[in-house]
């Protein structure tokens, strides 16, 4: 499988697609609109051409052929083109978005019947990690990357679907693992759950009155914003529920540390050189993450006698020799691990 390269010319790459992408939607947006209306048809048309053909094919030079990524990913992008001219342009293009989307539709279904067979190896390699021990979000990802090849919109796949695994169904219980090991809260003494549930209920009410107030004189930006603002509150009870559900663990010889699907590390019990309470104001260096609940919540500190990875959902992986985070009761799992 390729591997996506993320040197400065996919930087580069992906800047100018970004900055083509916004030049065709608001240059022509605003021609569009200032045109009379009898030559609003051309225009429109024009744009449509842009975005559903001139934008795909320059991702694809631009992005597949020289990072030799996935060639599926053009329908992936034709469809979300599709999708916001449908949202933007006039009435009379919308037939025309309804045309193309039948002739890719039939191609679309092949690519889901090979999704199909592709998802159920990925379900058995998911169920073997989950055996070793319990950790489904991290292990989802792992086996989307294990069958589909270690490309980032993979992982950024299997990130939105715990998103939506922990918002969504936030109040479904998580599965009863065989597997034995004792756990350790990190969210009961920093009040972190009381914090941002008050910041979620004014979010939520931050989102209606501005959805309310755009609607009166610009309702597509209204729907974005709303669309945008909504995403962001599904990743907060996301992150709530996750740090309730996803504990620290202490496996038979294994340490996992965990802060809700921000980070993941798991290491043997024997590399543990030391582990101490600390408390927030601890100096740190480069090999050391501060992983904590919040950033005043820290008060332990695990040293290990070799790097140890840390898995991030949204982000690269990295060695540290020292993790800094939280735990509800430090002396317990403290005199867990000394005690192995």
């Amino acid at each position: 499988m390729p591997t996506l390269s993320l040197s400065p010319r996919f930087y580069r790459n992906a800047l100018y697609l970004t900055g083509l992408g916004a030049g065709i939607l608001v240059f022509g947006l605003f021609i569009l609109y200032r045109l009379p209306v009898t030559k609003q048809n051309m225009m429109a048309d024009a744009l449509l051409a842009d975005m559903v053909i001139s934008f795909p094919l320059a991702y694809y030079l631009l992005m597949i052929k020289p990072f030799k990524l996935r060639k599926t990913g053009v329908l992936l992008v034709i469809s979300i083109c599709c999708l916001m001219a449908w949202l933007i342009l006039p009435p009379r293009q919308q037939s025309y978005i309804v045309q193309l989307r039948h002739l890719i539709s039939l191609v679309e279904l092949g690519f889901v019947v090979y999704a199909i067979a592709k998802i159920r190896r990925i379900r058995a390699i998911y169920q073997s990690k989950q055996a070793l021990f319990p950790d489904s979000a991290y292990h989802l990802q792992e086996s989307m990357v294990e069958v589909l090849g270690h490309l980032r919109p993979v992982k950024l796949l299997a990130a939105e679907l715990a998103v939506l695994r922990y918002s969504i169904f936030a109040m479904r219980r998580e599965r009863k693992s065989q597997v034995r090991y004792l756990s350790f809260s990190v969210y009961k003494e920093s009040g972190y759950i009381g914090l941002f549930s008050v910041i979620l209920f004014v979010a939520i009410i931050e989102m209606v009155g501005l959805h309310l107030l755009l609607m009166q004189h610009h309702p597509v930006i209204a729907l974005w914003v709303s669309l945008l603002s909504g995403y962001s509150l599904f990743l907060m009870v996301a992150d709530i529920s996750a740090v309730v559900k996803r504990p620290v663990m202490i496996l038979e010889d294994q340490l996992m540390l965990r802060i809700g699907i921000r980070w993941r590390a798991v290491t043997g019990i024997e590399n543990v050189q030391e582990i101490q309470i600390v408390n927030s104001d601890m100096i740190t260096d480069e090999n050391c993450l501060r992983g904590g609940l919040i950033k005043s919540s820290i008060n332990l500190s695990v040293t290990f006698k070799e790097p140890v990875q840390v898995d991030k959902l949204y982000g690269k992986s990295r060695y540290y020799h020292r993790i800094l985070t939280t735990v509800d009761d430090p002396t317990g799992i403290i005199d867990k691990i000394k005690g192995v």
